[in-house]
């Protein structure tokens, strides 16, 4: 029998827990919750939990950890959902994100504790490509996935399943189409729609999101000098939505696009993106423009990885950027699969 714990009430963490009830003696595996609610500081941890802390083979987590946010820290003499400018102005997110971040924190060390392995899942990959189809946040449209690997969330840090088989692409194509009523293209046979004349679009993350190997304002004014170093381009950045960095303050002589700005109202402009470690990379490859990647980012198998290179730009096949879309199918799952027998072989395929 696998026995894992999970930690926290977020959605996946509920469906998997669902679907070990319903299913897990079929299968071998068993799923203690350790109730750590985020909007709850009230829910203490028992003797029992305490044991299969200790005796469990791997942990269940939600979410990222190591946000430098001070929203995102928890005290208990500190109401940062007061604070709206520390919350991005979603002040009541901000003690839920400051409590997952600090459980999270503490199941890492404790992972190292004990030896233990950690299943971890975060928002989406594939699917957030639907934004291109529909303006709408990923999260607030139906069907809801979640990523789910082993060890970190991101491409380069984590153990992700390995099914390439193109059943599930196209099912998952097919759901997203359905539930939003959109028609998704440029995945089977793609084609790469860059204007080969345009500007270098440098795309950074959310400043204190722990998922960037280096910090936000470090990667544009890097990114800047290194582009410019390696070719005479225009340079467009454009910030994450929620980012209250000022560009003009960081870097000169670029343009700056309006954070609220979506990328398929820019595209006719861009030649590549330059990316660290953000998940835009599933935007900007399914409209078409190539990206420069670090090592951790999922785009990484597309083969672009120095801005030195930035005029010598490799363009994948159709049959490579397909395949790529495979590898990115098997790395989420819908919260009814999270539930349902199916997903047990993708849990074991990770923890053995």
């Amino acid at each position: 029998m696998i026995k894992i714990v999970g930690f926290g009430s977020s959605n996946p963490i509920q469906a998997i827990n669902q679907g070990v009830e319903d299913f897990g003696d079929q299968f071998g595996v068993s799923l203690h919750r350790v109730s750590v609610e985020e909007n709850n500081i009230n829910t203490p941890i028992n003797l029992e939990d305490l044991y299969w802390i200790k005796n469990a083979d791997a942990y269940l987590v939600d979410g990222t950890w190591g946000s430098k946010n001070p929203a995102r820290h928890w005290k208990p003499d500190k109401i940062y959902a007061e604070d709206s400018k520390l919350s991005h102005g979603r002040p009541n997110t901000a003690i839920r994100s400051a409590r997952m971040e600090f459980i999270n924190v503490w199941v890492q060390e404790l992972s190292k504790l004990y030896d233990k392995k950690v299943i971890v899942t975060e928002s989406p990959t594939l699917s957030r490509i639907k934004v291109n189809y529909k303006d709408i946040w990923y999260k607030n449209s139906d069907p809801r996935y979640y990523r789910m690997g082993l060890g970190h969330w991101t491409y380069g840090r984590t153990k992700w399943c390995q099914g390439l088989n193109s059943a599930r692409l196209n099912s998952m194509i097919d759901l997203i189409e359905s539930n939003n009523k959109i028609k998704i293209d440029n995945i089977h046979n793609h084609k790469w729609k860059n204007n080969k004349d345009g500007a270098v679009l440098i795309v950074p993350g959310l400043e204190y999101d722990p998922t960037s190997s280096i910090s936000v304002d470090e990667f544009i004014k890097n990114s800047v000098e290194k582009v410019r170093e390696s070719t005479s381009r225009r340079i467009l950045v454009k910030a994450h939505p929620l980012s209250q960095l000022v560009i003009q303050d960081l870097v000169k002589g670029v343009e700056v696009i309006p954070n609220d700005v979506n990328f398929q109202h820019i595209v006719d402009k861009v030649y590549c993106a330059v990316l660290s470690e953000s998940t835009s990379i599933f935007q900007l490859i399914n409209l078409g423009i190539p990206c420069i990647t670090s090592k951790w980012n999922f785009g990484f198998r597309l083969r672009n990885h120095k801005i030195d290179k930035i005029e010598e730009l490799y363009y994948a096949t159709p049959e490579e950027v397909l395949e790529w879309y495979k590898m990115l199918s098997y790395t989420e799952f819908e919260l009814s699969e999270f539930s349902s027998p199916m997903i047990f072989p993708f849990i074991k395929e990770l923890l053995l």
